[in-house]
């Protein structure tokens, strides 16, 4: 039977707040994101825990009281610190967010891994320079690539689970906000 990930948030609410470390063998995924990219994030989200890959996704988060920053910090660090990769979800709303670049800056203190995942549409070249010295999932088929050595898991294994879907897959989840290939 595949694993399926889960979101640590809940797992924090199962382990009473304890929850194990995250390691080489049980990453985690912190989601990085501008709030209007919300909906993007979420299927994204959605798609890494149906691979078998634990998150952290503050939009299901119901800890924070978004109207306290401090509450919004905490969270945030918690989700970081306890997470062994960040995937900022890049779009242009990203450029006007104050709290991505925060995110990221925090991620750096840290042994997390960094990885940019450019939404469909925008160029490379629109990376701010602080993301062009990180891993870049530029597509689908990076995005199932990240998942596969995430989870140390051949893509065709993955596939064949269904825990994945083929970057040609015309109905793939996320062919809406992400180029296939």
């Amino acid at each position: 039977m595949a694993r399926r990930g889960s979101n640590y948030f809940y797992l924090r609410e199962f382990y009473n707040g304890v929850l194990p470390k995250p390691t080489v063998e049980y990453p985690r995924v912190f989601i990085s994101h501008q709030k209007n990219d919300s909906e993007v994030a979420s299927k994204i989200a959605d798609y890494l825990v149906e691979a078998g890959v634990d998150i952290y996704f503050d939009q299901y988060d119901t800890t924070i009281d978004r109207s306290n920053p401090q509450s919004v910090v905490q969270a945030i660090s918690y989700g970081i610190n306890n997470c062994t990769h960040m995937l900022v979800v890049f779009s242009p709303n990203t450029l006007d967010s104050m709290w991505v670049p925060w995110e990221i800056g925090y991620a750096y203190t840290f042994p997390v891994t960094i990885g940019v995942l450019r939404i469909k549409g925008v160029p490379k070249s629109e990376l701010p320079d602080y993301l062009k010295v990180v891993k870049v999932v530029s597509d689908i088929w990076d995005l199932n690539q990240f998942i596969s050595n995430l989870t140390n898991t051949d893509g065709i294994h993955l596939l064949n689970e269904g825990r994945i879907k083929s970057y040609s897959d015309i109905y793939h989840p996320l062919s809406k906000y992400m180029d296939s290939i």
